[in-house]
């Protein structure tokens, strides 16, 4: 694959016809070899790339129109053809990029790509932000541009457009092609997005908000017909009586079945004049003025044809008075806070939006404007979302964090506010801001929620708000703050009440959420959509637009690395492909959205359909689902103390069974099933003294234990990681590591724990003599006195060989089945049944595998050790002392738990066990610990998770760690 300076050093256009390509096809090869080695770029990483060009122009060229060309992506004239709104940080990669001038020449390319396993992606406005664009290695796009026609229909009604058009193009076409009625012309609309700059099918595919969605509904509910090209590379209409089912999916999940090469909208008379009211408000305001918004929405459900649409923004013409608070990390360049806008767009008369702007004004704004008279075709200009506008910017790394909403949280919103003003006191996101979006609800809702694939959330939630973030360069640590403020921002606004479970617009998202997120977590709807997949696209070819698959994906950047030594088949094995049932999708057109994230068509990879079968558990290359995040180490270690102590306090009536099974020392057993030994315990000795014997300093070693486990964890993790150790083997050595840090510490409350827990009511509690102790600091007293300081950390190495090896076969699974999930789910958010299923089956796994390790553990830590000293010397003031014991009062034996090992060596301890007692008895207690492991790994890995976003929230920290 091509290295940096393929897209960066330029070459001519490549002729596609005659001499011209034979020149091409040799002479430019070597000349960019030439150039890459001078460059500095190994030639094993240019020679692959460079076949792959020479074949795609010798190849396909001659397959395509007149007006049709293929450009190399070192070719001056590719310069503007690789322009996205979100470029560095998206950047697809690109052997070639085919310029089709007909859907012919979309049906050749895509044949083209399916013949030697090239992946490609269809492009027209370059708009789309989620990372999985960035799968694309080594692929082909197809540029969607020079199908850009737009015109009326003779019924006009209607409106015929091409795949590659902007929403500019269909806006000024339409608007010019009026109809006279009545003596007077009218000019004619069709439902688009809200920004010029993005395309006109890619809104529409992912649903399409719009200005005037409160009369007609969403872009996709006014689809009446499309062609498309398949993911074979045949062509098919859909519509209401053709290809019904694929014309369901196309208005919602559209860019997963196809490239649609043109498409037929419903047509509307333009209407009235339009109208924008804008107020501006200092951040003092920021309560009243959602809880305003709310208000007005509740009183006028029905506003007519108005759009509410809301912004944060630093303007220090507005406000200069009102200074971010001192934080620690960056230092601020900018230190005024942000102002909060508000513009109120309607159509003619309305009265609602009166009452609208005279709510508002009661909350004092410090600056107010009226436009008056805006013509329709004039109103993104004047709205500020034309093609000069900011929304529209290039290359500058847009990047958003959606949520939709049906009410505004004034609390949550003033959190979000509160980081988005750490954010844009830097001067790098100084020109971000926080979209809030409210669109007409009538028209939308007056369509059925199962018309089409647009997810029923997006009907219900009528408010859509998300940061949206611009910086230039591709530097990594700015763009890991970038990410964190606005996962910040996401989830103070997902903290407010009944923001009910997360939805974000397909079109605003960002790559990292789950299936239900985007499309909606009806089962029905799932398997539906799933189900069409299949059919339409079984190997996955349209995948790299919010793609409808819940099994990995797997990269095809070494897909040409066999390229001059092996055929195409065996490049197409490399590729790994998705299996069919895995649905993967993809997108025709990205959709871009009323006004944020907007891309143009995309299509997915080529892939081998049998290849994926056989490495379907290979992790998908995506960093931001794939790699685990590193959270800050204050919050781990505050986090994973309260997950450790809160599980290991919820589980510490197992935890006594299970000791209490591994040191019976009856035959037959007295504890032998566990809801047997749960009865007996608490029907002989009760809860506090029984069941939840030794709970304190349980308590009192987990907290302080856990704290130290999670920041050496997560310290080591990172260095190995970082220092080139695999994953799975870093996760083993930070989980070895953790778990011996922590051990100093919770090796003593382990040893009172077990103590306590091995004492009975059948005891005399007044005893003070043996094993018999009143009380923690009672036990803690005796131990010392009578064996010396040392006994408490009895049995350390017996410890430390059961829970090092736990410890880090636990978080070496949970890493694993935690990253398999987010893969699965294709998310870094995996849900809460994932989160606990991920942690209760690490730690499930590790302790019925590290079993006999801790049946010797108990068994040392209870045994009897010889006096020290002063304790041998001193008369024995009661001679009925007897040894503590879980049996009846009758029972005397001098072992507390089953036979004596008489060692303190761990190989020898297991060794007694499997001559006196055999397999079974290096598996005592396996059921209880099995169960304890696996319900308190789940709780404490789960606390873990969440109390992470609450700290990321509550405790923002800014300063970068390692």
């Amino acid at each position: 694959m091509h290295g940096n300076w393929v897209q960066h050093v330029m070459m001519p256009l490549l002729p596609t016809h005659g001499i011209h390509m034979l020149l091409a096809t040799v002479l430019v090869p070597a000349l960019v070899l030439l150039i890459g080695v001078a460059a500095g770029e190994p030639v094993s990483g240019v020679a692959p790339l460079l076949r792959r060009s020479g074949d795609i122009i010798r190849e396909l060229g001659p397959l395509l129109s007149e007006d049709a060309s293929i450009v190399l992506p070192l070719s001056p004239d590719a310069g503007p053809l690789l322009i996205r709104a979100a470029t560095p940080r998206i950047s697809p990669d690109y052997a070639a990029i085919v310029e089709v001038a007909t859907e012919q020449d979309v049906q050749q390319t895509i044949k083209y790509a399916n013949k030697h396993e090239v992946p490609f992606l269809a492009v027209s406005g370059g708009h789309g932000w989620p990372t999985t664009l960035n799968r694309l290695k080594s692929g082909i796009q197809i540029n969607m541009r020079k199908m850009n026609h737009t015109s009326l229909r003779k019924d006009g009604r209607s409106a015929s457009i091409g795949g590659g058009a902007l929403q500019y193009e269909v806006i000024a076409a339409l608007f010019s092609q009026g109809k006279r009625a009545d003596g007077v012309v009218d000019q004619v609309d069709s439902v688009t997005g809200l920004c010029e700059c993005v395309s006109a099918i890619g809104p529409l595919l992912g649903g399409g908000h719009s200005m005037i969605q409160w009369r007609y509904g969403f872009a996709a509910d006014n689809l009446v017909s499309a062609r498309v090209v398949l993911a074979d590379g045949s062509v098919v209409d859909a519509a209401e009586d053709r290809n019904t089912d694929l014309f369901w999916a196309l208005r919602g999940a559209g860019h997963n079945f196809g490239v649609v090469t043109s498409f037929v909208v419903k047509a509307y008379d333009a209407g009235d004049t339009w109208t924008m009211v804008a107020l501006s408000f200092t951040q003092d305001k920021l309560e009243s003025f959602f809880e305003t918004w709310n208000m007005l929405e509740k009183v006028h459900p029905d506003r007519g044809m108005m759009v509410v649409n809301g912004i944060m923004s630093r303007n220090n013409e507005l406000d200069n008075k009102h200074v971010s608070p001192p934080t620690a990390g960056h230092q601020k360049t900018i230190v005024e806070q942000p102002v909060l806008s508000i513009q109120l767009f309607y159509e003619g008369f309305n009265d609602a939006a009166d009452l609208y702007a005279a709510a508002f004004r009661k909350l004092g704004p410090t600056a107010e404007s009226i436009i008056s008279d805006i013509a329709w075709g004039e109103l993104f200009t004047t709205g500020g979302f034309g093609l000069a506008g900011p929304i529209c910017r290039e290359n500058s790394n847009i990047l958003g964090y959606p949520n939709s909403l049906d009410k505004w949280d004034a609390s949550a919103m003033r959190r979000a506010f509160n980081v988005f003003s750490e954010l844009t006191a830097e001067a790098a996101f100084a020109t971000s801001a926080v979209l809030l979006e409210s669109y007409g609800q009538q028209g939308v809702r007056a369509v059925p929620e199962g018309a089409n694939a647009v997810a029923p959330d997006e009907r219900r939630r009528h408010l859509l708000t998300s940061p949206i973030m611009w910086w230039t360069g591709d530097d990594a640590a700015t763009r890991k703050r970038a990410e964190g403020y606005g996962e910040r921002i996401q989830s103070a606004v997902r903290k407010g009440a009944g923001a009910g479970e997360p939805h974000a617009y397909v079109n605003y998202a960002t790559g990292r959420e789950g299936f239900g997120e985007v499309y909606g977590r009806d089962a029905a709807r799932m398997a539906k959509l799933k189900a069409l997949k299949e059919r339409w696209d079984p190997r996955g070819r349209f995948g790299f637009y919010m793609p409808i698959q819940s099994r990995p994906y797997v990269d095809i950047s070494s897909l040409f690395s066999a390229a001059g030594s092996s055929s195409a088949s065996s490049s197409a094995a490399a590729a790994a492909t998705p299996d069919p049932s895995s649905v993967s999708p993809g997108a025709v057109f990205a959709p871009d959205p009323s006004c944020a994230p907007r891309h143009a068509g995309i299509v997915p990879h080529g892939k081998s359909e049998t290849s994926d079968r056989g490495s379907s558990s290979a992790a998908m290359k995506s960093e931001d689902i794939e790699v685990e995040g590193r959270p800050p180490y204050l919050h781990a270690m505050i986090a994973g103390g309260i997950g450790g102590s809160t599980g290991d306090l919820l589980m510490h009536s197992l935890d006594t069974v299970k000791t209490r099974q591994q040191g019976d020392p009856n035959i037959p057993s007295k504890y032998t099933s566990l809801g047997r030994s749960y009865y007996t315990i608490w029907r002989q000795e009760g809860i506090r003294r029984g069941l939840y014997g030794g709970w304190i300093p349980a308590l009192g070693g987990s907290f302080p234990g856990t704290v130290l486990f999670f920041g050496t964890y997560e310290w080591s993790k990172r260095f190995l990681i970082d220092h080139g150790l695999q994953h799975h083997l870093s996760y083993l050595s930070a989980g070895f590591l953790g778990d011996l840090a922590a051990s100093i510490v919770y090796v003593p409350s382990e040893v009172l724990k077990t103590r306590l827990q091995l004492q009975g009511r059948y005891n005399n509690t007044h005893f003070r003599s043996g094993y018999n102790y009143r009380g923690t600091v009672d036990a803690a007293r005796t131990i010392v006195r009578t064996e010396g300081a040392s006994a408490l950390f009895y049995g350390y190495k017996a410890t430390l060989y059961r829970d090092l090896p736990f410890s880090a076969l636990q978080f070496m699974f949970w890493e694993q089945f935690h990253a398999w999930s987010r893969v699965y789910k294709q998310s870094r958010d995996i849900g809460v049944p994932l989160e606990l299923l991920t942690g209760a089956a690490a730690g499930g796994l590790a302790g019925v595998i590290t079993c006999p390790l801790d049946v010797v553990k108990t068994r040392l830590q209870t045994q009897v050790n010889p006096p020290v000293d002063h304790a041998a010397r001193a008369r024995d003031v009661n001679p009925q002392k007897r040894h503590i014991s879980t049996s009846s009062p009758s029972t005397h034996r001098p072992q507390p738990g089953a036979i004596a090992l008489e060692t303190s060596s761990v190989i020898t301890g297991l060794k007694v066990i499997y001559r006196t007692e055999g397999i079974a008895g290096w598996f005592r207690g396996v059921g209880p610990r099995g169960v304890w492991t696996f319900i308190q790994s789940g709780c404490m890995l789960f606390l873990y998770q969440r109390l992470l976003h609450e700290l990321d929230v509550l405790m923002p920290v800014d300063k970068d760690e390692p």
